[in-house]
């Protein structure tokens, strides 16, 4: 999947895309867990009211880039959105050690940074400032081949 979803008519994230539906929920009844990795408090609060509402658990969210690779190793995770620029710092190393653990993750970032997009070009990236029903729709895609609990 190659995506690079943008919503050109909000200045971030669409605060009134939040689903009444609620499928962040397994098929074992528990909630998906989901690593939110934003910089901007703003964004992180529209994006974890969003999955709150739509069922999903979120991890974080996480700001900075020692947190967020803790989190990432450490933490049971489900799925993962993933912000690439943290103040200034590449958060590259938090994709990678999603990779290894083989949680799926979506990508946000105001950048188009060639290399990274080589290298997850197989991953859904969001481009800010994004919908979040798109976010949604790309998470619950992520998780749908999801084995049940």
């Amino acid at each position: 999947m190659n995506h690079l979803s943008n919503s050109a008519k909000t200045n971030g994230p669409s605060a009134n895309a939040m689903s009444s539906d609620r499928q962040g929920i397994t098929a074992g009844g528990r909630p998906y867990r989901v690593l939110v990795v934003e910089d901007s408090e703003q964004i992180a609060m529209f994006v974890e009211a969003a999955l709150t509402d739509a069922g999903y658990e979120v991890v974080g969210p996480a700001s900075r880039l020692k947190t967020a690779l803790e989190l990432a190793e450490q933490e049971t995770l489900d799925v993962a959105v993933v912000d690439l620029d943290l103040y200034g710092e590449s958060s590259l190393p938090v994709l990678e050690a999603l990779n290894q653990r083989a949680v799926p993750f979506v990508i946000a970032t105001a950048y188009d940074i060639h290399h990274t997009r080589r290298r997850f070009s197989n991953r859904p990236w969001l481009a800010k400032p994004y919908s979040l029903n798109v976010m949604l729709t790309e998470l619950r895609a992520l998780t749908s081949d999801a084995a049940p609990d």
